[in-house]
């Protein structure tokens, strides 16, 4: 299909509408819980996000990276979904498993934070199942975008139900349900379609389509762990160091970003197909165009909505949330700076895969991962949960940096562009 038309003006507002629309719900969700849980229940809810969002990434292998491309670029398109899928699946059932026996025998925590644990590594490995990709190369990514309004209309008045209705000791187990619950909603009606759209073949016909979705997405996942080492393994570290109070600090104003990185994140989607064809099939003049249009893009429509967002943040969290949520303010102020470079790291990210520039992809990840680790645990003692996120900054701007300095390099590096 015509990719251009995830690009147009009208597709671009339609969809953003949508899109405002789930990040509002999420927003006010979010709102409710802080404020009703206080800071050290909610850091309950933030260290099962940190789970949830950890096993989202490490099960997904890479693909939601690259399977966007090699739906686009290659043949056999249904074969190579069901390979990933079935990889997927595997890593998720292990996943579940391992990490169901630490926190019940080994973790040393609490009941509660211990179903919270297993109920938010299972919603996170339905949301790595997703087969997104597939929505995206058949042009029903608005399709798929009311899939996703309707998990979060679900965790919302699930949440609302159990902390306005039926509020008892097992609050923030219950919250976790209603959200497994609408992880469970998506992944039945997403499979519905698969199911009607893509022809499926037998197990011994995909042996030679998993081997090499596993080989040549090897090196994307092991940079998916370095990124995971920035942006999720400093919350750990606030956890073990600081206790869950200050983790819930950090967690709510982590959750007021990831609402902006959900516009960032279907702006790539919206970009991804067009990416994947023009790096295949372009000359490097349309190529660098290309990346300059969609990077300019995400930032521009990132400070659009995160200016406002900046300076209206200590009122709202004063009026509204409570003033035990006021120390997420300053958190809060960093993390808008590193959010607003973060959609160029999206695009950058993609133009390198697209490139299959896998490699040099894992090594700038994997050095500024550790370097973030290394920042966060020292600034975490000195500056408190704030110094978490100062190490994001810092580490995420080197890699942002490199990659971008390696795109450039890459689309002249056999042609002068004019």
């Amino acid at each position: 299909m015509e990719f251009s038309q995830y690009l147009s003006f009208r597709y671009i507002i339609t969809f953003s509408g949508l899109n405002y629309f789930q990040s509002a719900l999420s927003f006010f969700t979010s709102l409710l819980l802080a404020r009703e849980l206080g800071s050290f229940e909610y850091g309950y809810f933030a260290y099962g996000l940190v789970f949830a969002n950890t096993i989202s990434v490490i099960i997904q292998f890479g693909l939601d990276k690259t399977l966007v491309r090699d739906l686009v670029q290659q043949q056999n398109a249904e074969k190579i979904l069901y390979a990933a899928s079935f990889l997927k699946l595997c890593l998720s059932i292990f996943s579940v498993g391992a990490i169901a026996v630490w926190a019940v025998l080994f973790s040393g925590m609490d009941h509660a934070k211990s179903y919270v644990v297993i109920l938010c590594t299972i919603s996170g490995c339905l949301l790595g199942l997703s087969p997104k990709a597939w929505f995206d190369i058949r042009g029903k990514i608005q399709e798929h975008a009311y899939i996703m309004l309707l998990v979060r209309v679900i965790f919302f008045f699930g949440s609302m139900f159990f902390l306005y209705f039926l509020r008892n000791v097992s609050i923030i187990v219950n919250v976790c349900i209603c959200m497994l619950l609408g992880r469970l909603a998506m992944s039945v009606l997403e499979w519905k379609y698969i199911k009607a759209s893509a022809a499926y073949g037998a197990i011994g016909e995909l042996q030679a389509y998993i081997k090499k979705v596993f080989s040549a997405n090897l090196w994307v996942w092991l940079a998916a762990i370095g990124n995971l080492l920035m942006t999720h393994f400093n919350q750990i570290l606030i956890d073990i160091q600081l206790g869950s109070e200050q983790l819930g600090l950090y967690g709510f104003a982590f959750q007021l970003i990831t609402l902006v990185k959900i516009l960032q994140n279907q702006i790539l989607r919206l970009s991804t197909p067009s990416i994947s064809r023009v790096v295949d099939q372009e000359s490097k003049r349309k190529i660098y165009q290309a990346f300059i249009k969609n990077s300019a893009l995400s930032f521009s429509l990132t400070l659009l909505v995160l200016f406002p967002a900046f300076l209206l943040a200590p009122w709202f969290v004063r009026n509204f949330v409570g003033p035990d949520f006021m120390g997420t303010i300053p958190i809060f102020n960093v993390l808008c700076l590193w959010i607003l470079l973060f959609g160029v790291a999206l695009i950058s990210n993609q133009f390198l895969l697209s490139f299959h520039m896998q490699k040099p992809y894992f090594y700038i990840t994997i050095f500024f991962g550790l370097l973030s680790i290394y920042l966060a645990y020292l600034w975490i003692d000195w500056f408190g949960a704030l110094g978490a996120a100062l190490s994001l900054l810092i580490a995420h701007l080197g890699s942002i940096l490199a990659q971008v300095i390696l795109v450039i390099r890459q689309i002249k590096k056999n042609e002068v562009i004019a």
